[in-house]
């Protein structure tokens, strides 16, 4: 029985022995799988890391817990230019080869080093360093490694050079605010710095001003240099406006010949005049090009913050009213705004849009003027002038909406509209009295002009040899292209060509010897005090013998005197115009005043 007892105990031990070493059997192939996997990622590891630096730009440094550098990889060493016995095992603050100057808008080296005394992880902390005596920027990302009691034991980080991109984002940034063109400002760049400016007046009192500046005659320098020449002309105006403005001030392109200044102006409220000033002057002297000379002019608007308000958007408006009022004075001048040029422009909005529906609808018409021979006293030729009388603002000046709508595009259909009455009436007259009619330079430069002359003509059954075209002196000065060529082809039609206003424009002579008009007009300026001032009596004396000497005919406009009269028929004029011969008449009375003076000019004898 015991030694039954004793073989089963026996058993049992054998049993718990095999089963423990089955056990650790068990726990050491385990241990020897997880070490071999170990082994294995370790490895892997290791080789994706040799493919990183062998391949990647990036390079991988490490430090101790005194942020000494204790590991980096191959890159990280010939990115310093240095053997890793030089650096390693140094405080990575000490050997970063911070730049003494820096990048604009970047620091070179205090937000890198606040990032290390607080022990704290950072992501794309770039730093400006100098290498090779040539600046580079780096990107660092780094993590904080803690041990199992949360105490900081290092960093663990990547770092890359990112020059190039950097650079490119710069250049990027720099188009994206810049005009391509003459390289100052754009838009984008003058409202970014509009509202820093906003921002110090709102935190400081600090006020400002904004220019708007609009080149006066530039299509004219664009036709004669071609758009190279003016593309030379905008590069050398930008060029002398950066020279000229301040230096905290904002030079923006902001249109094809517009610019505008963000000028802070400081504790002088006429800063920004004596700024406009300059310009003006500068811009008022001839300007060199590669393809010529060119003189052009500058007309600039004003608006002041916060007087005239405080909202870029306001401001620039305000700035544009100001503008518009410099060039309805004459151009070549600048303008502050004020609040009466709020309401003119809320008047001509209104007129710009009555105007449209006074077209629509023919409600506009169409008065004539007699012009009478000095000599004969009969009537020769009647003007087409156009005149609206509104159902609620009442008469309305041309001197008022014509320079609306030529603004607005609207003369075009006006002038078709015109020209077409005033033949239509025409063909009723006596057949030795003409029709002059207005054109303006928009409508003459038109290509659709001689069809338009033609059928007017044509519809109308009126020989051509009765129409005259009256244009501006300002034609003459806005372009020359294709002028004599429309000039030439108006004149095989048989009518005639008249330069109105003479003397009052950038007269020319040698205008007068290269385009052929039939007739010129004395501005009634100089007839004004005819009787009183010499020099006017021996301009107007000199204009009718240069007349006759090219075989141009003479009419002096504004004649309501019988003294002024006396005087223009000695000095041989050919026509005059006048109250003194007759006002501006609807048709109606026009023909029956043709019918009392059908020989001549009866109040003309009194």
């Amino acid at each position: 029985i015991v030694g039954a007892y004793l073989f089963v105990l026996y058993l049992i031990f054998a049993a718990i022995i095999i089963r423990s070493s089955l056990a650790v059997c068990r726990s050491l192939t385990e241990r020897v799988r997880a070490k071999l996997a170990a082994d294995e990622q370790r490895d892997v590891i290791n080789l994706l890391l040799n493919d990183f630096e062998e391949n990647a730009a990036d390079w991988l440094r490490g430090t101790d817990e005194d942020i000494n550098l204790v590991r980096a990889s191959n890159r990280f060493y010939e990115q310093m230019q240095v053997p890793e016995a030089m650096v390693i095992g140094k405080p990575l603050a000490a050997i970063m080869p911070f730049a003494a100057v820096g990048i604009e808008g970047m620091d070179c080296r205090e937000n890198f080093i606040t990032c290390l005394e607080t022990r704290q992880s950072f992501r794309d902390q770039d730093i400006c360093v100098e290498l090779g005596g040539e600046l580079a920027i780096w990107s660092l990302t780094a993590k904080a490694i803690q041990d199992e009691k949360g105490q900081f034991c290092g960093y663990r980080g990547v770092g890359r050079d990112v020059t190039a991109s950097r650079e490119s984002r710069l250049r990027i940034e720099h188009m994206a605010r810049h005009d391509p063109l003459t390289e100052v400002g754009n838009r984008v760049l003058l409202s970014e710095d509009f509202e820093r400016a906003v921002s110090r007046y709102q935190r400081f009192g600090d006020p400002f001003s904004v220019l708007l500046l609009d080149l006066d005659r530039f299509k004219h320098i664009n036709d004669n240099f071609g758009h190279a020449g003016g593309d030379e002309l905008l590069r050398a105006i930008a060029s002398i406006l950066s020279q000229i403005r301040g230096e905290t001030d904002t030079l923006a392109r902001i249109g094809g010949d517009e610019f505008a200044i963000l000028h802070m102006s400081g504790d002088d409220p006429q800063s920004a005049a004596g700024l406009a000033s300059r310009i003006i002057e500068k811009l008022g002297k001839p300007i060199s090009l590669g393809c010529g000379t060119a003189h052009v002019g500058v007309s600039i608007g004003i608006a002041c913050a916060p007087i005239d308000g405080t909202d870029p958007d306001q401001l620039m408006r305000n700035a544009d009213l100001a503008l518009y009022r410099a060039k309805t004075d004459g151009r070549n001048r600048y303008r502050f705004f004020d609040s009466s040029l709020d309401a003119a422009a809320r008047r001509r909005n209104l007129i710009e849009q009555e105007l449209a529906l006074a077209v629509a609808q023919e409600s506009l018409t169409v008065n004539f003027q007699p012009l009478v021979d000095a000599q004969s006293r009969q009537v020769v030729c009647a003007e087409a002038l156009l005149r609206w009388n509104h159902p609620t603002l009442g008469p309305i000046s041309p001197g008022e909406f014509i320079p609306i709508a030529e603004e607005s595009g609207q003369i075009g259909a006006i002038g078709s509209w015109v020209l077409r009455q005033a033949c239509k009436h025409a063909v009723n007259w006596p057949d030795h009295i003409r029709v002059a009619v207005n054109l303006s330079s928009r409508q003459f430069l038109s290509p659709g002009l001689l069809p338009l002359v033609e059928s007017a003509l044509k519809q109308n059954g009126l020989p051509a040899h009765r129409l005259e075209l009256e244009v501006t002196e300002s034609l003459l000065m806005e372009t020359t292209i294709g002028l004599e060529q429309t000039l030439a082809s108006l004149a095989r039609l048989g009518l005639r060509i008249a330069l109105d206003d003479f003397g009052t424009g950038f007269s020319s002579l040698s205008y007068l010897r290269q385009y052929r008009f039939d007739k010129l007009k004395i501005d009634q300026s100089f007839i004004s005090d005819l009787e009183t001032n010499a020099d006017s009596r021996a301009i107007v004396d000199a204009v009718i013998r240069l007349a006759r000497d090219l075989r141009m005919s003479v009419a002096a406009e504004g004649v309501e005197t019988r003294g002024q009269f006396d005087l223009l028929r000695q000095m041989g004029c050919g026509e005059i115009q006048g109250f003194l011969a007759g006002r501006p008449m609807p048709v109606d009375q026009f023909e029956e005043y043709l019918r009392q003076n059908s020989i001549s000019v009866e109040r003309l004898y009194a």
